[in-house]
């Protein structure tokens, strides 16, 4: 497939997700949009350059700080020649952050590989790498390539060229980047500066907790043998049919609230299992049992479960657990449950009005969470998809205000990362799902089902 049909922006969109992979591969830093002073110090620091990428420790074979700009497919205005002395003169300018051994030019309008060097003049090496370089790069990494095309929203024919890339994608291809995507998780969690873990309700189901869809039916089984329902199908077809609209029917058929949290409680916790190994949820907590004295490192939660808390008790974890603005927090490790908590207690009267009230189950609850962006709620989940890498677990990313937060958030020089199970999707309609999730800044790992995650967690934390 000709990698010229790249616009800018899918261009660069490519090469950072190729060079980010690169870097993690061989544990060495990147950093995109680098921003530094372009005077010298004699002159008024009030004018600034913007470097696409730094790599301060060196990248791949280079042995040191390596600047990168990424060259836009277009025609050539002018000799490549007369493009490097341009660029020579603009960066003679620059107050360096950290001495540089060569700036790296990855352009996609020369056909070979070139070094520019004046050793009399003492002038910062410049490498540029060209269109044989960025080929292999296609033929390497070919799902991060389908990704780029289909990341503008412009219907040519270079989208009907990817459709037919999507076709010659292949299973072993998706098994290299799912390994790809783990390499890089690791290298993110060995770090674990600015990693965030969100969790959802996967990792509570094992542990006993309903899952969702079997705790509304749950709950309209309820109703129809206390006969306050006659047909739950027809009515649910009838008033809308999603979960949240069923939650709220559930609600406001109960008899008293008291009921239906009690209800939710036990849906939570009537199923309740011993610790074990095997589960997701136990490696989850041996991954925050690594990483909780790192900087910035984070937990957020959609369940409204305790079986976190329990394991993180198990591995001697100090926590806060966070549901509202009013929880207090301290040096301890901070739980966030963005959509509510609620612990187990043995008995309906000891559930606490604070716990039943952050609760967010039903089309109100979302409705109200939703449209109040400034509610701590809100404000903590685009804190995490803002300020952190993010890796979800359990959370199949089909909720529209999530998604939407993720979008608000979107920077192209960022991704988080989810694992997803493939569930019998063919390899085209697998692709098809990574273009979209790469259009919300979100890489995924494909695991054949769900019983391979907790054997793939465990790479984060041996």
């Amino acid at each position: 497939m000709d990698y010229l049909m790249l616009g800018k922006v899918e261009f660069e969109f490519f090469v950072m997700s190729v060079l980010r992979q690169i870097a993690a591969r061989n544990r060495q830093e990147i950093t995109f949009g680098k921003i530094i002073s372009a005077y010298t110090e004699n002159k008024a620091s009030d004018k600034y350059l913007k470097f696409d990428a730094v790599a301060p420790n060196g990248f791949g074979d280079f042995k040191g700080c390596i600047y990168f700009e990424f060259k836009k497919l277009q025609k050539r205005s002018s000799t490549e020649a007369k493009s490097i002395e341009s660029f020579r003169r603009k960066i003679r300018t620059v107050n360096w952050d950290q001495a540089a051994i060569g700036i790296l030019i990855v352009d996609g309008r020369i056909s070979e590989s070139i070094t520019y060097e004046d050793p009399i003049n003492n002038e910062i090496p410049i490498y540029v790498w060209g269109q044989q370089i960025i080929e292999q790069w296609v033929r390497e990494y070919p799902i991060d390539y389908s990704n780029a095309v289909n990341l503008s929203d412009k219907k040519t024919n270079k989208e009907l060229s990817a459709n037919d890339y999507i076709s010659n994608i292949t299973e072993n291809d998706f098994a290299e980047k799912k390994w790809k995507n783990l390499d890089s998780v690791v290298h993110v969690v060995e770090k674990a500066d600015n990693f965030a873990l969100v969790l959802g309700a996967g990792i509570s189901v094992d542990p006993g907790a309903k899952s969702w869809d079997t705790l509304l039916k749950q709950f309209t089984a309820e109703l129809q043998r206390q006969r306050l329902i006659d047909d739950s199908k027809a009515l649910s077809k009838k008033i809308g049919g999603s979960s949240l609209i069923t939650a709220q029917l559930c609600k406001e058929l109960y008899a008293t609230e008291a009921d239906y949290y009690w209800a939710i409680h036990q849906g939570l916790y009537a199923g309740r299992q011993a610790i074990n190994k095997k589960y997701a949820i136990y490696h989850i907590a041996k991954i925050i049992s690594k990483c909780m004295s790192k900087k910035h490192f984070r937990v957020l939660t959609y369940n409204y479960d305790d079986y976190l808390e329990t394991y993180l008790k198990n591995e001697n974890v100090s926590y806060n657990t966070l549901y509202n603005e009013d929880c207090e927090t301290d040096d301890k490790l901070s739980i966030y449950h963005v959509h509510g908590y609620m612990p187990q207690v043995n008995a309906k009267t000891n559930m606490l009005d604070a716990h039943k009230n952050s609760i967010f189950l039903t089309e109100q609850n979302y409705n109200d969470l939703y449209n109040n962006p400034y509610s701590w709620q809100i404000a903590s989940q685009l804190s995490f998809f803002r300020e952190n890498i993010c890796l979800f677990v359990g959370c199949s990313l089909a909720d529209p205000n999530i998604r939407r937060l993720l979008e608000i958030t979107y920077r192209k020089t960022k991704v988080h990362y989810a694992i997803l199970a493939k569930e019998k999707l063919t390899n085209k309609d697998l692709m098809k799902a990574s273009n979209h999730f790469a259009r919300l800044g979100v890489e995924i790992i494909w695991v054949n089902d769900f019983n391979e995650i907790p054997i793939l967690l465990q790479n984060f934390y041996r």
